[in-house]
Order: structure tokens, then sequence, then C-alpha cells
């Protein structure tokens, strides 16, 4: 997985921290504007224009600035990124 994959693909079910926020969990929901993830605490609504996140997978991490995910996510994946 690399930036440009996981921009373009889904992000419900994968598991974030909220770089400088402290907020780390699964992403449960995904609007235009926003990411709702589910953590120890409960479920944080994190606007994704203002933060930068960082994607844990098995084997690395992947730090992602908001500004790239920023639209809806059915358009965010037909879309091409410019990294």
């Amino acid at each position: 997985m690399n930036v440009e994959k996981l921009v373009r693909s889904e992000l419900i079910g994968l598991n974030v921290n909220v770089i400088g926020k402290n907020i780390t969990g699964k992403i449960i929901d995904e609007t235009k504007n926003g990411i709702l993830i589910e953590t120890k605490k409960g479920r944080k609504m994190v606007i994704k224009i203002n933060n930068d996140f960082e994607f844990v997978f098995s084997d690395k991490r992947i730090s992602v600035n908001g500004k790239q995910l920023a639209s809806r996510p059915e358009d965010r994946v037909k879309r091409k990124v410019n990294l």
C-alpha cells in the first residue's frame, strides 16, 4: 500500500492515528468533510482538512494530509491523485 492507493481506497475499517490529537482507533464512517473514529473512549468525529492522519497496516504506517482526503468517498475513489 502506498499513499496514492490509500487516498483512492475505502477508509472504513482501517486503523488510524490523528497526528497531534491523541486520537487512535478504527474508522467506522466517512463523510465529505469528516471521519468518524471508534476509539477506546468512544466515537470521535474528526475534520479531514484540518488534520494529518497516519494509517496503520501490519507492516508499515502511511501519513496522509487531510486535504488529500477531503471529498465525498465515492468521488475520491474515482479521481486522479495529485501528490
